[in-house]
């Protein structure tokens, strides 16, 4: 993460979300946060998108990759049990989940930082100090 300031209003998160990819399944291309501005009703104060992976994909054939798509490029993403991956929630970072090629279902935790700064009144909790 190259801008520190950026998370100084990162105050609370979001409650954690578990998703279930089955086979077949995929996630669309999108933001987490869909601000520009700092001052729209598109702004719902996601500063960082958290991706905690429950289940490995075994190959790369496999699919279910989150596809990171970047200023500097496309990147893939293959899940890997117990591992984490953290990127800005807003316009800078759209992502997707690619189908999954397997037979197998699988899992992540997703969580986002806010900054209440931006969003006083998004429906997150606030974090301990």
């Amino acid at each position: 993460l190259s801008r520190r300031g950026e998370l100084a209003g990162v105050r609370a998160r979001e409650p954690a979300m578990a998703s279930c990819y089955p086979p077949g399944a995929r996630y669309i291309r999108h933001y987490d946060n869909n601000c520009e501005d700092g001052g729209s009703a598109d702004c719902n104060g996601r500063r960082l998108t958290a991706v905690y992976y429950l289940t490995d994909v075994p190959s790369d054939t496999c699919g279910c990759h989150l596809r990171l798509a970047v200023a500097r490029g496309t990147y893939d993403v293959r899940p890997s049990t117990d591992s984490l991956v953290l990127f800005w929630a807003d316009r800078r970072t759209p992502h997707e989940v690619l189908p999954n090629a397997s037979a197998m279902r699988r899992y992540a935790l997703s969580c986002w930082y806010v900054d209440l700064d931006e969003a006083p009144g998004a429906p997150a909790r606030p974090m301990p100090c």
